[in-house]
This record gives C-alpha cells, structure tokens and sequence, in this order.
C-alpha cells in the first residue's frame, strides 16, 4: 500500500526539520520560500495537465522546459543552503530530507511533481503546526 502524503510529510518532517529552538531553527519563511517557487510550477503543470484533458490526451511526460525548471528548485534550494550556512537546519532539510533526490522524481512526470507539491506543501504546514518560526 503507498504510502500517504501526510505520512510521508510526517517521517519527512521528524527526520529532517529541528524545532528544537535556537539559532538551529528552521524558519517557516525559508520553507514558504521554497514552497512559492513549487507553487509556480505547480500553476505551470495545472495548465498542461488541463490541456492534455480537453484534446483528451493521457500523456504524464512533461515537456523539457517544465524539467528544467523543476531540476532548478534544487539549484535554488542548494543556494539558500549556502546562502545560510550558518543556519544548519536548512542544511538538515536538503541533506536528511534527500530534497535533491526529491526534486529528481518529480521531473519524472506529472503525477510525480504533483506529489512532490504536496509533500511541499503538507511539510510547510506540519511545520508551522508545531510552531515553526517565521
């Protein structure tokens, strides 16, 4: 049985994002950050997805330029990492939470960038649900 978004937002989160308070914290707007840059994609392979639809054509293939831009949310991610590098919870995030191997399935196709929207977007909420920082 596969397993759920939430749950996989759930392991992800326990393994990969500290709130354990301190200069270690991951912020909400670094995670929110990343989210906005998903989301436009995301608003990208809604209306290809759509379009397949109405011509009634099934094809999960995304078109080159959608990969590209999906592989650059590992080079945007990478330099916030860098950009933070005295902050090493960002860093926990990309490394524990595997973000570039991540960010590779979901170049795969339509349904698998889908997923990893969601898993984005139910990590931002875990974590403001336990009280992430802004």
């Amino acid at each position: 049985m596969a397993q759920s978004i939430l749950d996989e937002a759930k392991k992800l989160y326990a393994e990969a994002i500290d709130l354990k308070g301190g200069r270690d914290d991951l912020t909400t707007s670094q995670l929110r950050k990343f989210l906005n840059d998903v989301v436009k994609i995301s608003n990208r392979v809604e209306i290809l997805r759509s379009k397949r639809i109405q011509t009634k054509g099934e094809s999960n293939e995304l078109p080159q330029e959608l990969q590209n831009s999906i592989e650059f949310l590992d080079v945007k991610l990478m330099y916030q990492v860098g950009r933070n590098n005295d902050r090493g919870a960002l860093r926990k995030f990309y490394e524990k939470g595997d973000m570039a191997s991540r960010i590779t399935q979901a170049k795969k196709g339509i349904a698998e960038y889908r997923k990893f929207a969601d898993l984005m977007e139910a990590v931002v909420a875990l974590h403001k649900y336990h009280g992430g920082k802004d």
